[in-house]
């Protein structure tokens, strides 16, 4: 017996073909004591019961498999029903372009609408009111335009204007809503709505984009163990953060671009933020956006250190 042929202990169609009679499944099994979790092909035989086929793909069936499928899929979800959302803004605009934002609220990406002031059909400007209320409840990570009966490929006017920015730009053709990403290309990296990856854009690592557009420069870290509090590995020591001209700031109110230390659910630090002022911080935090939030009332809970530039 193979992999695929194992008894199944759940199975779901995900998707069915009626005209090749194929079908493909979500399923689960156990092979020689290891649950599996399998996106697969099934045909139907001669007897009419349907078959797995070798072709597809499987996983075991661990936490952290769980986890990134499931976030995965639902990223997947979100994106799919902004796209509808978008089209159907873009409709009511046509044959100009439209426009809007995506902001990064809470570290969850939100797609609004505005009204494209232009008056030539070919461009687009954001009105600008709509802007200012957009960043205000949130960060802007994301400036959205159609372009109709055309390629979504951007125009060098795109890309100016991207560049300036330092934000994204999302092109979509319309009305096929084939999309294109432009990423800005100037030295400066983008802060806001950064996709979490650890050991490369992690609350760490946006700690120190963050200063360093401040004009304060922290050095390159070595790599952190993954799971490292639950290992009682401490990176976030007194002696370490003073290696990187930060000392710890007993009392007295916050400053800007003072460094917080939180421990969430562990026993050592393991997130940080930059204090922006009026109880609002920079991060990133796992399976979220980089954003500002409000300290208060759930982050400043765990706050166990505040540390200050004297480098």
């Amino acid at each position: 017996m193979e992999l695929h042929q194992a008894p199944e202990a759940y199975s779901r169609v995900i998707h069915y073909d009626q005209v090749k009679e194929i079908q493909v499944r979500l399923t689960i099994n156990t092979f020689r004591g290891v649950e599996y979790i399998h996106l697969r092909k099934y045909y139907m035989d001669f007897t009419e019961e349907w078959k797995p086929t070798p072709e597809g793909v499987a996983m075991p069936l661990d936490l952290s498999n769980s986890k990134e499928l499931f976030i995965g899929l639902t990223e997947i979800l979100s994106l799919a029903e902004s796209k509808e959302l978008i089209k159907e803004h873009f409709e009511k605009c046509y044959p100009k372009e439209g426009c809007g934002v995506f902001i990064a609220v809470q570290g969850k990406k939100e797609w609004i609408p505005c009204d494209n002031v232009s008056e030539d059909e070919d461009s687009f400007v954001i009105d600008s009111k709509q802007y200012i209320a957009a960043s205000r409840r949130g960060d802007i990570v994301g400036i959205v335009h159609s372009h109709p009966d055309a390629s979504s490929e951007p125009s060098e006017n795109d890309k100016k204007y991207c560049n300036t920015l330092g934000i994204p730009y999302y092109i979509f053709s319309y009305p096929t809503m084939d999309m294109t990403v432009v990423q800005p290309e100037r030295a400066n990296k983008v802060l806001y709505g950064r996709e979490y990856e650890f050991g490369v854009n992690d609350c760490f690592e946006a700690m120190r984009d963050y200063l360093s557009s401040q004009d304060i420069d922290i050095p390159a870290r070595a790599a952190f163990e993954d799971d490292w509090w639950e290992k009682s590995l401490d990176y976030f020591t007194d002696e370490i953060i003073k290696d990187y001209g930060y000392i710890k700031v007993e009392e007295g109110p916050m400053r800007k671009n003072d460094v917080i230390i939180f421990t969430i659910q562990a026993t050592v630090g393991n997130h940080c933020g930059v204090y922006l002022g009026e109880d609002l911080f920079f991060h990133h935090a796992e399976n979220r956006l980089s954003c500002r939030e409000h300290l208060y009332p759930f982050w400043g809970q765990y706050i166990v250190g505040i540390y200050r530039y004297v480098a």
